[in-house]
């Protein structure tokens, strides 16, 4: 990093640079950029990406769009919270939420899950993950 070799000691050394990127490679040799490092939340002992929880979700053909974040918790230090938009009107957390228990390991599936008319974007039309945090926050707050 420009001028700052403390933090360029931190993602170069010898076997390269270090992006943060969690990735595989499939059998055929392509590479696939599944999350990053620094946006894994620790759940009750375990390390969750929430886009893999993200992607289920979208799976469910229940929402437009959806944003999981962690929440501080005095149980697990962390609870995931997702925020969706529904694709129907009618369409229910409870629906959501069976659909995640059927197809997520139980540590990964939301603590709560909150619909909302669109979700928080930001300049560059990117979900805004700390607004979406903080409106976790305050629906958990709220009861």
């Amino acid at each position: 990093y420009w001028k700052d070799p403390q933090s360029t000691a931190q993602v170069l050394d010898s076997n390269g640079y270090h992006t943060g990127d969690i990735g595989y490679r499939d059998p055929d040799g392509f590479f696939y950029i599944v999350g990053r490092k620094d946006g894994l939340l620790k759940v009750g002992g375990h390390r969750i990406n929430p886009d893999e929880v993200e992607e289920v979700l979208m799976e469910s053909g229940l929402l437009v769009e959806v944003a999981v974040v962690g929440i501080p918790d005095t149980l697990l230090g962390t609870q995931l919270c997702a925020l969706g938009v529904a694709k129907l009107e009618g369409c229910s957390e409870k629906e959501i939420m069976a659909f995640a228990a059927q197809r997520l390991p139980r540590h990964k599936v939301p603590g709560r899950i909150q619909l909302l008319p669109k979700l928080p974007k930001n300049w560059s039309a990117k979900i805004d993950r700390r607004e979406c945090e903080r409106l976790a926050m305050e629906f958990r707050d709220s009861g």
